[in-house]
Order: C-alpha cells, then sequence, then structure tokens
C-alpha cells in the first residue's frame, strides 16, 4: 500500500521507502476490506474512520436489536417488576457495540496506514536517518515479518473467538432465574432466560468471533510494532532536534502511536468497568471484575509505551553526549581561566564570554526531551486513561454505600 502523499514529499529517499511498508498483510480484517484512499500525508482518510465504526455497529449491535424487537419484544424494555436487564438498559451491551468494538477495529484497521506514514514523517523531519539501501531491506524484511505475524494472530484471534463464544452459549444455557447463586443472580438479561437463549442471545454469541479477533490481533500487531520500531533505532540513526517546534526533538509524530495503545486501554478498561454496574456488589464476579479492572488501569497503562521505549534511549543517550561535550569544553575554558588567574593576569575575554555561552548550553541540553511524545498528544492520553478511572472510582464507591446501607440496615432491624 503506497502513501502517495508521504512518497512524493520525501521524493526517492528513505521517507518515501517506508510510506510503502504494508504491515496489513495476512490478515483478513485488511484483505476483506481494503481501505479507502488515504489523503495526503498517508494517514488513514477520515471515512476510514466514520466507515469502519458504521459498519462495526451495524454488524453487530443492529441484527441484536432487529432479532430482540422481532422475536424477543419482551427483552427490549423494562417491565414492572421484572428483574431481568433489558437490552436497552444493558449499560455494558451499549459500551461494547458502540464504543470498545467499533473503536478497537476503528484503531486497528487504520493502524495499516499509521505506522508507515509516522515513521516517514520523522524521517523528513530529520530526526531519524538511514540510508536508502538501509531502509529497503528494513522494508522487505518487516513486510514479511508483519505478515507472519497478522496470520499467526488471525488464527489465534479466531481460535479464541470461539473459546468465547462457546463460553457465551454455556452461560446462557446455564443462567437459572430462580437459582439465587447463578452468575447474575435473578437478574438474567435479554440473551437468555431459564436455560433457553432467545434469536438475539444467540447471535449475541457469534459477535464472540470478530471481537476477540479484532483484540488478540491488536495485541499481536502491539509486540511486532515494537519490535519493528525497535529494529529501526538499531539499523538507522536517531538524531534528536533540540530546538524543533514540537517540543520532543522531532519525533512527535511517533507519540501519536502510544496514545493509539492507550485509548485502546482505556476502552477495555471502561468495558470491564460497566460490567460492574449490571452485577451484584456481594458476587464473585464482582470482585473478579474489579481485580481486571484495577489491572488494566493502574499496572498495564505503561506497558503502552513499549513501542517508544528504543527512541528514548536513543534520545537520553543523544543528552548525555550533548551534556558531556559541553562539560569537557567547559572544564578546558575553565582551566584556562584559572591558570591566567594563577599567573596574575587578568582572563581572556573570550573565555568569559564561552563560559557563559556554554552555561545556557547546558542548560539547553538539560531540558533535551527524552520521550517522542508532546505536551498535546500527552494531556490527551491522560484524558482518556482518566475517565474510566473515574467511573470506577465511582462505581466502587456506589457498592461501598450499599454494603454500608444494607448493614446499617441489619443492624437497626
Amino acid at each position: 500500500m503506497t502513501h502517495e502523499g508521504v512518497a512524493e514529499a520525501g521524493s526517492a529517499g528513505p521517507a518515501a521507502v517506508f510510506a510503502q511498508l504494508d504491515t496489513g498483510r495476512g490478515s483478513l480484517v485488511w484483505e476483506a476490506a481494503p481501505e479507502p484512499p488515504d489523503r495526503a500525508g498517508g494517514h488513514a482518510s477520515p471515512w476510514s474512520y466514520a466507515g469502519t465504526y458504521v459498519w462495526a455497529v451495524l454488524v453487530t449491535y443492529g441484527p441484536i436489536l432487529l432479532l430482540t424487537a422481532l422475536f424477543s419484544g419482551w427483552a427490549l424494555l423494562p417491565r414492572p417488576g421484572s428483574q431481568r436487564l433489558y437490552l436497552l438498559g444493558d449499560v455494558n451491551a451499549w459500551c461494547i457495540y458502540f464504543l470498545t468494538f467499533p473503536v478497537a477495529l476503528v484503531l486497528l484497521r487504520t493502524d495499516r496506514s499509521e505506522i508507515p506514514a509516522r515513521l516517514a514523517r520523522v524521517i523528513q523531519n530529520g530526526a531519524l536517518s538511514c540510508d536508502a539501501g538501509v531502509a529497503e531491506s528494513v522494508k522487505a524484511e518487516w513486510e514479511e515479518r508483519f505478515t507472519r505475524s497478522n496470520r499467526l494472530w488471525t488464527r489465534w484471534g479466531l481460535v479464541m473467538g470461539l473459546v468465547g463464544a462457546a463460553n457465551n452459549v454455556a452461560y446462557i444455557l446455564n443462567n437459572n432465574p430462580v437459582d439465587p447463586t447463578a452468575r447474575f443472580g435473578a437478574a438474567v438479561n435479554w440473551t437468555g432466560w431459564g436455560g433457553r437463549g432467545t434469536a438475539a442471545g444467540w447471535y449475541f454469541c457469534l459477535t464472540e468471533i470478530p471481537m476477540c479477533l479484532v483484540w488478540i490481533l491488536f495485541i499481536g500487531r502491539f509486540l511486532t510494532t515494537s519490535s519493528f520500531l525497535s529494529d529501526v533505532v538499531g539499523r538507522c540513526r536517531v538524531n534528536p532536534l533540540a530546538l524543533h517546534p514540537d517540543r520532543c526533538a522531532g519525533l512527535a509524530p511517533l507519540g501519536g502511536l502510544w496514545f493509539r495503545y492507550a485509548t485502546m486501554l482505556a476502552i477495555v478498561a471502561l468495558n470491564m468497568v460497566t460490567q460492574l454496574s449490571i452485577s451484584f456488589s456481594s458476587s464473585f464476579f464482582f470482585y473478579e471484575t474489579c481485580a481486571q479492572a484495577a489491572l488494566v488501569l493502574f499496572v498495564l497503562p505503561p506497558v503502552a509505551l513499549l513501542p517508544l521505549v528504543p527512541f528514548r534511549r536513543a534520545m537520553s543517550l543523544k543528552r548525555e553526549q550533548v551534556i558531556e561535550e559541553v562539560a569537557v569544553e567547559y572544564r578546558r575554558r575553565f582551566e584556562s581561566v584559572t591558570v591566567a588567574m594563577k599567573d596574575g593576569s587578568a582572563p581572556s575575554r573570550e573565555d568569559v564570554e564561552a563560559l557563559d555561552q556554554l552555561r545556557k548550553l547546558r542548560g539547553l541540553a538539560e531540558e533535551m526531551p527524552v520521550w517522542p511524545i508532546d505536551v498535546a498528544t500527552a494531556r490527551r492520553g491522560i484524558g482518556v486513561h482518566l475517565a474510566p478511572v473515574v467511573v470506577f472510582l465511582a462505581e466502587i464507591a456506589k457498592s461501598l454505600a450499599k454494603l454500608l446501607a444494607g448493614t446499617i440496615g441489619k443492624l437497626g432491624g
């Protein structure tokens, strides 16, 4: 897949070579429905985002809504005195089919164009350089590696999807509205009732297959992309630009990759958190989900930085080299001034001015960034991450309040 905008800007150099890198071969996620033409610059077009989102909703939630309305109207809206979780009130279903799966699919589909486009922009900035021959070698080698990786993770995703679908079938068949120890107790939902599935419920089981495929493939591409960028840093030259306008040494385009991974983690966490709203606070499922959500919210976020770690090492090394060079020259000038003062003569004006300039230069060197993430991207990433954290804390507080109220009621009785 060629990104013409980047290729023209970078002529026939390494930027054009990396802009033509195709990371999407070997998986039906891209081969079954090729991306629409990209806009100038190589990034995915707005249609790639909007069209993919609409398609994801229509093939998952659309049939579920239609099947429920046609065959299980009683499960669409609440009924007086019923403990059922009806479809239009299932917050977790809304989160899965309007946020988690569509956004994950959008991020995965557009990843094919975003990786080469961002890398090409960094080369154009001058923050990354290599010979055209090296770029061709890296491109040929990693297109093959991405293809093998996509095939492997696609197969694994399909297998996990089938396992997940079977688990959902077992959940529907084992759901007993009379047994309070069932997973959801009496509050069984629109997928089935008393061991009998609904038409929407069976389709719900099938949607587990594409969802697992997308999530597993995204994880696989994250690991492959991390290895790819590490190899790029090892075979190319990272040249941090201290005074670049993006304030992260000309490597800001790569920070967008971190934001994409942070967004994926956030929506997965939000999906887990919304499950808390449909489970009993005293159930094992509630505590299990709390533990999973806490893991994703507070332990895994640093993992999203993994693809950028090689660039951080290169940027830190460059800053240390600049500081060391300034220190060597400062020491030489300072010794010259010291010798002149011992001899009873005034230090030269050149040495004095040089020392002042070197002090300023050292200050600039110490301010050189060591992460390829600009301030605006960092703020967006933190903001995206805070949303599920707030919901998580609110659900925990609500559950504690219910537990406290129940305890007080028992004591009062």
